[in-house]
């Protein structure tokens, strides 16, 4: 993987709301797959100020494609 980033976004409507910011990846995890269910894993910090919001990760592989996931945080 060559980067990822995480960026605040409205859950409504998918705004951003604030600029990206890098992620960091939690320990010794990042980026892995699983062969049983074909599906990439992304482990990731996240921070309890995130509550109640919902953010866009962007995750930029090295071949430059670049995969997006967005989450709701409770």
């Amino acid at each position: 993987m060559s980067e990822s980033a995480s960026q605040a976004i409205r859950c409504e409507g998918g705004a951003a709301t604030d600029p990206s910011e890098t992620t960091v990846s939690a320990g010794q995890s990042g980026l892995g797959y699983d062969a049983a269910t074909d599906r990439y894993i992304y482990t990731w910090k996240t921070s309890k100020l995130w509550q109640g919001t919902c953010r866009r990760l962007v995750l930029t592989l090295d071949d430059g494609s670049e995969h997006v996931a967005l989450s709701s945080f409770r």
